[in-house]
């Protein structure tokens, strides 16, 4: 299975309908030798590989789930130097590289160079690969040289919002904007740069950039997460992701509204998409508000009522009257 943005710049392939006999052949022909150069043994006899790929300008990003196997690289062929993270998910790896070898655990990271020929043994794994131009990474830390084949640990906090970032862009193959692609390049070069110790001048940009943006995109995933729960508050997401209350406060100001608010217009919006769903009719309206975290209905009704212009009952009717509508031949 090949899938491709229509400007070429992101696909997902897979080899999950292909024959098992047929999978290393069909996976070095279109995605191993084109894509990356990698020849590849597999060391399980159902083989299987997926990958969800995106370019970002120079940025090559591939996220990796694939069977036991051992990879080999022969080095790069271009005169511009490039620069490989490899962040383990999922699994174990031993890489040899460079006349060094070194084991990368899960959450773990290490950085690679095209110059040099790779072997990487590996388990049952689920991997990101990011590829990107030396002189990008030499701009923001000090002395690259030392920072190849060193493995970064898992619990390094650019590491961890790194994998949910990079988790994001190559979950499909849609077209990005312009805009979005330029943003999301400097986020990911960002948290590249923190992870492997960058600059002082430029850990402080990537701080209120990149590692401000994963921070506020974990926390949102967080607060959907747990709408329901009411472990919403700033103290609460504060302890869970390492930052103090008022840091968070003022991450959502940054975006021009409060927690509170965004919490509030998360709940409502949960309520409103349930009482359109006919498999939530049967449930009563005081049940989704409680069920989304609503503490009480009068606060519910009318904030429900300001944001919509509408009321619950309103709204559940119009989509049943809308549902029992007769088609029209």
């Amino acid at each position: 299975m090949f899938v491709a943005s229509e400007d070429r710049t992101a696909f997902r392939f897979s080899t999950r309908d292909v024959p098992i006999g047929s999978r290393v052949a069909i996976y070095c022909d279109l995605f191993g030798r084109q894509a990356v150069g990698f020849e590849i043994d597999a060391l399980d006899d159902e083989f299987s590989f997926d990958v969800g790929s995106r370019a970002l300008g120079r940025l090559r990003v591939n996220r990796i789930a694939c069977t036991p196997a051992k990879v080999a690289w022969r080095g790069a062929t271009e005169s511009e130097e490039r620069l490989a993270l490899i962040l383990l998910q999922h699994g174990k790896g031993i890489v040899s590289h460079g006349g060094r070898e070194a084991t990368v655990g899960a959450g773990s990271a290490i950085v690679l160079s095209s110059a040099d020929p790779l072997s990487m043994l590996r388990t049952r794994s689920c991997y990101a690969y990011l590829s990107l131009p030396r002189t990008t990474l030499a701009s923001m830390i000090s002395n690259v040289d030392a920072k190849i084949m060193s493995v970064m640990p898992a619990d390094t906090e650019a590491l961890r919002h790194l994998a949910g970032y990079l988790d994001l862009l190559t979950s499909d193959a849609a077209v990005m904007s312009p805009e979005l692609t330029s943003i999301s390049t400097t986020h990911v070069q960002d948290l590249v740069a923190l992870a492997f110790g960058a600059r002082r001048d430029a850990a402080e940009v990537a701080n209120g950039r990149g590692l401000r943006a994963a921070r506020l995109r974990a926390i949102r995933a967080d607060i959907m997460s747990n709408l329901g729960s009411g472990e919403v508050r700033a103290a609460a997401l504060a302890a869970r992701h390492g930052v103090t209350p008022r840091y968070i406060q003022k991450l959502f100001e940054s975006e021009g509204t409060t927690l509170s608010r965004f919490v509030l217009r998360q709940r409502l919006a949960n309520v409103h998409r349930m009482l359109t769903d006919p498999r939530h009719a049967s449930s009563s309206i005081g049940a989704l508000a409680y069920g989304a975290g609503f503490g009480d209905l009068s606060t519910f009704n009318r904030e429900f009522r300001r944001c919509y212009g509408a009321t619950p009952s309103d709204v559940r009717s119009a989509a049943q009257r809308h549902c029992r509508l007769p088609e029209r031949g």
